[in-house]
């Protein structure tokens, strides 16, 4: 007989009430494998604090830092251990993830260092763990890299690593990989109320975590608190949190292919007395978001950066920036061959819809590139509209743009040629974007330019929550 215990939404079945209490053993000692994925919408994160699983954050720049001392072998050793929520994520089995690192030092000496990969299941707010990558470290090299799965390889699956609904008694597999070895599972034992260092953590989550390996062993009692996350870890507690960074409210939606006839140029103008770091957070084009990097720019300076020597053989397609408003960041397109003249780019910031003013498209081009900055797939349309404001046409540019993802569109390919018209695009997530005008693909001279949407409809992407 199998029990299937339900996380989230769906009904819970074998399980005590909620109370502050020890849950009784739950149907037999089984542990639920078998969850509704098929249902589930997944996101890499939400947007908002407010509207996720509380108990275990996936907001980029959210960070734990926990402290203790554990003895092994008769020696005390002082540990230390890190949680940072990156800005980066990865496909893994079909779903894009969300990377978390988690770094561990023993005696000041780094050990270990895993980058785990999760999704959150928008409907239930149960968060998938869907495997790890694992380096373990000796006098500074890397030497095993042992615990490290990924579902869709060597047939393993993904479990669940906090559910959306905290029910004392449930049970469920956070690891499904028996070829490498990984059968780590978690049992709700309890909601308390914990003091750490003088502050008092309300409903927390109690979970003890064994695994299938050595189902004899005694199982690591983890505490985490709502909106905090991990707090305490056995004989580890929570010594500081807080936001590490900010999720990007600034974007520059489009970055020029190496192989693509045109390069860009980064160019930062610092109009502030003082240094400051900017923060860029690239992502490839179907919004896959790869590492940050830090810019200092002097004070009262400008600072320009050739995109493919910043990001490498990296494919960078768009990427979000971070830091002092008294420093702007623009892009310059130019043809990478021949006589031309640039296109001067600013950055841009959420909306949801602009319209844009058509050109005479027998002797240029319009196109422009779109980011999705919402957390779930975004349906972008486009309306053509004569100089009296009735519809001409209106056709779907994307049906479901992936979150972070990039749309490149030249409207020409979309609508007949009628100038003095205008196009209006609207799409149900917050985007950026960029338009340009250039002349046709042939012409003697190449020259691009900048074709100012107007803003039809502003929305917030504000990464505390405030989405409107």
């Amino acid at each position: 007989m199998k029990c299937k215990v339900w996380i989230g939404a769906w009904v819970l079945f074998c399980l005590t009430a909620l109370a502050p209490t020890v849950a009784q053993e739950p149907c037999g000692g089984y542990f639920t494998d078998e969850f509704p994925m098929e249902q589930c919408e997944f996101v890499t994160h939400t947007g908002s604090m407010s509207d996720q699983n509380p108990y275990f954050i996936l907001e980029p720049g959210w960070w734990l830092a926990l402290e203790g001392e554990e003895e092994d072998e008769g020696e005390v050793e002082f540990i230390r251990l890190e949680i940072t929520v990156l800005n980066e994520t990865q496909w893994v089995d079909g779903v894009l993830t969300r990377v978390v690192e988690e770094r561990e030092w023993i005696d000041g000496e780094l050990y270990e260092v895993s980058r785990n990969f999760y999704a959150i299941c928008l409907h239930s707010k149960d968060v998938y763990y869907f495997g790890e990558e694992v380096d373990f470290y000796e006098d500074g090299e890397i030497v095993d890299h042992h615990g490290a799965w990924l579902a869709g390889v060597n047939d393993a699956q993904p479990g669940i690593i906090m559910p959306g609904s905290i029910l004392v008694g449930s049970r469920y597999m956070q690891e499904i990989a028996v070829e490498d070895e990984a059968l780590d599972r978690g049992e709700i034992i309890g909601l308390i109320n914990l003091e750490i260092e003088g502050q008092m953590f309300e409903q927390v989550a109690v979970i003890a975590d064994s695994t299938a390996l050595e189902p004899e062993a005694d199982p690591e009692i983890k505490y985490f608190a709502p909106y905090v996350g991990q707090i305490k870890d056995e004989d580890l507690e929570l010594v500081d949190y807080g936001w590490a960074f900010r999720a990007p409210t600034r974007w520059m939606p489009h970055v020029t292919r190496s192989n693509g006839g045109f390069d860009t140029e980064i160019r930062l103008f610092n109009d502030g007395d003082e240094d400051t770091t900017m923060t860029l957070f690239p992502y490839l084009a179907d919004g896959t978001a790869m590492a940050s990097m830090n810019i200092t720019v002097e004070g009262e300076s400008v600072m320009a950066v050739d995109a493919a020597e910043l990001f490498g053989s990296q494919e960078i397609s768009h990427f979000g920036i971070v830091g002092s408003d008294d420093c702007r960041v623009f892009s310059a397109y130019k043809a990478s061959s021949g006589p031309g003249a640039s296109a001067e780019v600013r950055e841009s910031s959420a909306q949801c819809g602009v319209t844009l003013f058509q050109g005479e498209w027998s002797t240029v081009f319009d196109g422009l590139a779109l980011v999705n900055l919402g957390d779930v797939a975004a349906e972008v349309t486009a309306t053509q509209v004569d100089d009296e404001g009735e519809d001409i046409a209106e056709v779907e540019l994307s049906e479901e743009l992936a979150p972070h993802g990039k749309l490149l569109v030249v409207l020409g390919d979309y609508f007949a040629d009628n100038p003095g018209s205008l196009i209006e695009v609207e799409s149900d997530q917050p985007f950026a974007l960029v338009s340009l005008r250039g002349t046709a693909p042939g012409a003697p001279v190449g020259v691009l330019w900048t074709n100012a949407p107007f803003l039809k409809e502003v929305c917030n992407a504000d990464p505390d929550g405030d989405d409107e």
